[in-house]
């Protein structure tokens, strides 16, 4: 329960920060999908490094674990892009993103837990 709580302060802490990001820059005429791209790709490397050290306390197979944590990350990005391409059909860009990170946050916890900090 404590890493649950753990990884949900770092994933809220990093969501704002995604969400402030996205939309200052959502504002230019950046494609949608290239700042999600590069916002969320950003964040990777942050909540790796929060969760590795200050969550689960893994220092060891750092390597290891950070190519684990970017596959499982890599495709939450897909699932992120898929999910944002289905609410823009609906919702205005901002909330869009905001509905697209919700399927992404459980499927990472559940790998991230039992599978890149085990």
């Amino acid at each position: 329960m404590r890493h649950l709580f753990g990884y949900g302060l770092i994933g809220i802490s990093c969501l704002f920060i995604e969400i402030t990001v996205f939309t200052i820059f959502s504002s230019y005429d950046i494609n949608v999908y290239v700042l999600n791209t590069i916002v969320v790709g950003t964040l990777i490397f942050l909540s790796f490094n929060l969760n590795a050290f200050y969550n689960f306390k893994k220092f060891d197979n750092y390597k290891n674990r950070m190519i684990k944590f970017l596959f499982i990350n890599i495709s939450g990005l897909l699932i992120s892009n898929i999910s944002l391409g289905i609410a823009l059909e609906y919702f205005a860009v901002n909330s869009a993103k905001l509905l697209s990170v919700v399927p992404v946050v459980v499927m990472q916890f559940l790998f991230n837990k039992f599978w890149t900090f085990k």
